[in-house]
């Protein structure tokens, strides 16, 4: 049986640091940069809505706006696939 991610993010090519000094930049890809690309635009989008509201949003409403303003990645008319998920930011 296979678990399809509802969220999937951009992790081709990105610029970000690198190991091999305090100043080194470079592209990278891999899952290791999907996951922090996504990670830290939901952080992002918690920050501004406790700077908002003095308070942070609940897990699930967080789930929610991700997932539903997310873009399908996939064929747009078969909706939720197993290939890619159900949608990439």
């Amino acid at each position: 049986m296979r678990i399809k991610p509802d969220i999937t993010g951009n992790g081709t090519n990105l610029y970000s640091s690198l190991e091999s000094s305090d100043s080194a930049y470079g592209n990278l890809t891999g899952t290791s940069m999907a996951s922090p690309n996504v990670m830290g635009t939901l952080l992002l989008l918690q920050q501004h809505f406790k700077n908002k509201t003095q308070h942070f949003m609940k897990a699930a409403t967080l789930k929610a706006l991700a997932c539903h303003t997310a873009d399908d990645a996939g064929n747009v008319r078969s909706g939720c696939d197993f290939w890619l998920g159900i949608a990439q930011w």
